[in-house]
């Protein structure tokens, strides 16, 4: 009977200047103090994210009015559902969603103010939602006998 053993995991170091990443901490550094979160996404495989308010998916939605689906519109633009939601999120505001009938996103340009209610509110409980969570996680901590 065979034991699989792990293979280590690859050396994240810049062959050519020793530093992880381009950052100047010595061995296994933490990626929260070694730069931007772009930085660590592209050292992670994923590619940047784009400028804060530019993107295929913002310039692709811009010139197709309407309410699309967010897998097909991602599929459209050969790029993953969460690349997608990545620039929606870093769109500047001007990707919207509509999640209460299944509308998907919208570029703001051709959202109405309705829409821009809806969303921003929606945005709003989730994030109420989160808190809510948090305390949530802290209290269970607490009660475990843990201190924060």
């Amino acid at each position: 009977m065979q034991t699989s053993k792990r293979a280590a995991p690859p050396d994240r170091r810049n062959a050519a200047s020793g530093q992880h990443h381009g950052c100047a901490c010595a061995g296994e550094c933490n990626p929260c103090r070694c730069g931007t979160q772009a930085a660590q996404m592209i050292f992670d495989g994923f590619p940047p994210p784009p400028e804060r308010g530019e993107g295929p998916l913002s310039d692709y939605l811009e010139a197709r009015p309407g309410w699309h689906d967010a897998n097909r519109a991602a599929a459209a633009l050969l790029i993953t559902d969460r690349e997608g939601r990545n620039q929606a999120e870093h769109s500047g505001g001007k990707i919207i969603f509509g999640s209460g009938r299944g509308q998907g996103w919208k570029h703001i340009k051709h959202a109405d103010a309705w829409e821009v209610r809806q969303c921003a509110a929606e945005l709003r409980q989730r994030a109420a939602s989160h808190f809510r969570r948090a305390d949530e996680v802290e209290n269970a901590w607490r009660e475990s006998g843990g201190v924060l």
